[in-house]
């Protein structure tokens, strides 16, 4: 296999995946919350309504740099989703 081939997936892949993996750090249930994070705030950018603020808040919040500022599982993120609905 070439691996000249898989950058244009890895480039785009990388853009979902939390900073502690991509560092080589032990990861947490709060890595799958970046990466759902980051899917919704792709997704959100190709709305023609604006989202609300409580929603971008909660975005923020699951896509934070720093693991301990995340919502701890994705139960968490899915509750703070369902409230804002």
């Amino acid at each position: 296999m070439e691996l000249h081939l898989f950058l244009p997936v890895l480039e785009k892949i990388i853009k979902f995946a939390a900073p502690e993996a991509l560092n080589g750090l032990p990861v947490t249930p709060s890595a799958d919350v970046y990466g759902l994070g980051k899917v919704l705030q792709y997704l959100s950018s190709y709305t023609t309504e604006p989202c609300s603020t409580i929603f971008q808040t909660i975005i923020q919040k699951a896509t934070a740099y720093d693991a301990a500022d995340r919502y701890e599982t994705v139960r968490l993120f899915k509750e703070a989703l369902e409230q804002d609905l």
